[in-house]
């Protein structure tokens, strides 16, 4: 049996519905041991689209009520990961929210949420994670040139937290907890999303995939919600209350 990920209304914004929500407490499967992760395409509902892992070794475990009532994937920060073939949205603007618990071992470098490559190259990705200081980035590789913004709030061990990523086209916010970032640059705070870049083939969960795969994530994931523009304010705030 498969582990159906319900696209439940709750996650839905006013006047705003996600390109995808990926919501790990159903139950109704398990991805250790190598059942699909399934989620309905909200913009096209004949089409079912699913994460993976075929490799068993590095298939996350099931956590039941990893973060009160919500279960989910638990990745090692070794090599987990689940992954999707495809590019899932195609946007150049975009919201992404997850909720997360962060693994027990001290930070030590760059740990990735959430990423999206070509995997054939070394640079074209779009990653979401932890540095090493235990702070959320977004780092964007377009043809060579990377660009990458940092937030302020020093995340701590074996602790829940919901995370808010955005982009208006021209610019990246960032809020951990409902709480606006204050942003340290890296070359610029360019904007850059999923449709910006080239040759994209894949999404991931835990890991970042290109030629090879790198910067894994040690933690829990119980919620990915993904839109395909920036939403208000009051729009991430009826997310990041649904995903608690």
């Amino acid at each position: 049996s498969a582990q159906v990920l319900e696209l439940s209304q709750g996650s839905n914004a006013t006047g705003a519905t996600p390109v995808a929500h990926y919501k790990f407490d159903e139950l109704f499967g398990d991805p250790s041991n190598g059942e699909p992760v399934l989620e309905w395409d909200t913009q096209s509902p004949t089409t079912l689209r699913q994460f993976n892992q075929f490799t068993s070794s590095k298939r996350p475990t099931e956590t039941i009520n990893a973060i009160g009532s919500r279960s989910g994937p638990t990745f090692d920060g070794f090599d987990d990961s689940l992954q999707y073939s495809g590019t899932l949205s195609t946007s150049t603007t975009g919201d992404l929210t997850l909720r997360i618990k962060t693994g027990a071992s001290a930070f030590a470098a760059d740990q990735t949420l959430f990423g999206s490559a070509d995997e054939a190259a070394v640079n074209e990705y779009l990653q979401v994670g932890i540095d090493s200081a235990g702070k959320v980035f977004i780092e964007v590789n377009d043809s060579g040139t990377v660009h990458r913004v940092t937030g302020n709030t020093v995340l701590s061990v074996s602790t829940a937290y919901t995370i808010n990523v955005s982009s208006n086209d021209t610019a990246w916010s960032i809020r951990v907890n409902g709480v606006a970032q204050t942003l340290t640059v890296t070359t610029a705070n360019s904007g850059k999303w999923l449709g910006d870049l080239t040759g994209r083939d894949s999404v991931t969960l835990g890991i970042l995939k290109l030629t090879s795969e790198t910067e894994p994530f040690q933690g829990t994931i119980t919620d990915v919600v993904l839109y395909s523009s920036e939403l208000t304010a009051s729009q991430k705030l009826q997310v990041e209350a649904y995903v608690q």
